[in-house]
């Protein structure tokens, strides 16, 4: 049988190498978040290369996926910094995602303008 101070450290480096390892996950997680959402972003900025005519409808499904990609990167931006808070670390901040979002919106505006038009012609 330990000794109770043997036992206590032993814990307590069990307790430090798990909190280690979560913490690397975290950081890897939010690596991860910001590769995504640099993703996103260029997929955004494709749009601009698309032409109008018969294009309309692989632009609105091309933003289509986009919103979802941002819904979900948001969910995930909302539990890296659940994490954090929990870890005690410094909330980070996304502005890339904000940004997104609204880039985002008048891209599906011009888009469903452009297809209301043609399915009227």
């Amino acid at each position: 049988m330990r000794k109770l101070p043997e036992h206590v450290t032993h814990k307590e480096e069990t307790l430090k190498d798990e909190r280690d390892r979560i913490e690397t996950a975290l950081v890897q997680k939010r690596g991860d978040f910001k590769e995504r959402l640099k993703k996103v972003k260029t997929d955004i900025q494709d749009l601009k290369d698309l032409g109008i005519k018969g294009q309309a409808i692989e632009a609105l499904e091309r933003i289509k996926k986009i919103n979802a990609n941002l819904a979900d990167l948001n969910v995930e931006m909302q539990q890296i910094n659940a994490d954090e808070a929990d870890l005690e670390f410094d909330i980070s901040e996304h502005p890339l995602l904000k940004e997104c979002q609204e880039e985002v919106g008048p891209f599906e505006e011009f888009w469903n303008l452009i297809k209301t038009h043609t399915d009227e012609s």
